[in-house]
């Protein structure tokens, strides 16, 4: 029965993962249809990371009112609403608050997630259980630009929001017939003031948007930059695209037999500077081969981080205060690395080059690396 929960969690993951990433891949035609700029078409994904951000900060204290369940399938609904609005929305702004509403569904899962996951599973297996549900987001990232450049060859762009609506809707219904619910006790510790005094939640906030940067912030720019930088057309650009995603899912798959061993700290800290070193040689690379190489392994290593990370919350925090460290770490990250970042990279190519962004981005996954070395080992 807990494998039996272990992946129907993974697959409402996948699909709160995929509110993040199913717009990126069609943007070369947002802007042709809306006839926006890049740094218009990096800020819609503010819309959808403040949206996240929105959902992150209160799902703490939402979750002592309705109960991880209720929040979990109340997002779905909006979720589910909000793909159905992109596929009308005749405007700019109407499809930027589509997108704010999408991100606001999709938001609430992961804090909710988490404690009922670590629940079910005890201590020892955490390392595993955790890295098999964060796949989820790994396999998202890999296949959303398959699936779309695979869509495109059969219907109009926005009817893949369509399609998602129905599947959204079907996987609520599945979800509330077959998840668990485990009661939220009220909690001192709970409260974001508390949080926010802690040193190791800002140490590990500054790995995490560095590597929410590197992760989605890319992410949301890479079919542009291979458009109009390198040339390729959509269809193309989002195979590749899809290819340089291969090794985030197999490394999100190998990393729990590594968190259950070694020290998560150590891990957490050669994935973020790899992911710089990465993201320097993607920023130079030169040729189709090489740049695919360095997409691979740039978001290789920034997609791993993130289930390792979770294990660091779980160790950090108990029970109680758990959906709350993870809901706040999530808002602040979330609204920088996949919000803001997409909107600023798309101002520096509008001035210079993705490129020149790409580099700058880089830099700074290293750079963050050294206050990093003063967290707690775990």
């Amino acid at each position: 029965m807990k494998i039996v929960i272990l992946c129907l969690f993974w697959l409402l993951w996948y699909l709160a993962f995929a509110t993040r990433t199913i717009v990126a891949p069609f943007m070369p035609l947002v802007e042709e249809a809306f006839a926006i700029n890049h740094a218009a078409a990096g800020k819609l994904f503010l819309f959808s990371a403040v949206g996240g951000t929105v959902a992150l900060g209160f799902s703490g204290r939402l979750s002592l009112v309705m109960g991880y369940k209720r929040l979990i399938a109340c997002g779905f609904i909006i979720a589910t609403a909000a793909l159905m609005g992109l596929y009308w929305a005749d405007s700019y702004v109407l499809f930027a608050v589509m997108l704010f509403l999408l991100g606001l569904g999709g938001g609430f899962y992961l804090p909710c997630a988490v404690p009922i996951i670590t629940s079910v599973f005890d201590r020892t297996h955490w390392g595993r259980a955790i890295a098999f549900h964060e796949t989820a987001a790994g396999f998202s990232i890999l296949s959303i630009p398959f699936l779309a450049a695979l869509a495109l060859g059969y219907m109009p762009w926005r009817s893949v929001f369509m399609v998602l609506c129905g599947v959204f809707a079907l996987v609520t219904v599945l979800f509330w017939l077959l998840s668990p619910d485990i009661t939220v006790r009220r909690s001192k510790s709970a409260d974001l003031k508390v949080i926010l005094k802690r040193r190791d939640f800002w140490l590990l906030a500054g790995l995490w948007i560095s590597c929410g940067m590197a992760s989605m912030g890319i992410y949301n720019i890479v079919p542009l930059f291979l458009v109009d930088e390198k040339g390729l057309a959509v269809e193309v650009a989002n195979q590749y695209f899809g290819l340089s995603r291969i090794g985030g899912f197999a490394g999100q798959i190998g990393i729990g037999f590594f968190l259950d061993r070694y020290d998560t700290k150590k891990i957490l800290l050669l994935l973020t500077l790899f992911s710089g070193l990465a993201g320097i040689g993607l920023a130079l690379a030169q040729g189709t081969a090489l740049l695919v190489l360095m997409m691979l392994l740039q978001a290789t290593f920034c997609v791993v981080f993130f289930p390792v990370g979770l294990v660091a919350i779980a160790k950090l925090t108990t029970p109680d205060e758990r959906s709350a460290f993870t809901g706040t770490l999530m808002a602040i990250s979330g609204v920088i690395g996949i919000g803001i970042t997409p909107w600023i990279l798309g101002g520096i190519a509008d001035a210079w080059s993705f490129q020149a962004g790409i580099l700058a981005l880089a830099v700074f996954n290293l750079l963050v690396c050294i206050p990093g070395l003063r967290l707690p080992r775990l």
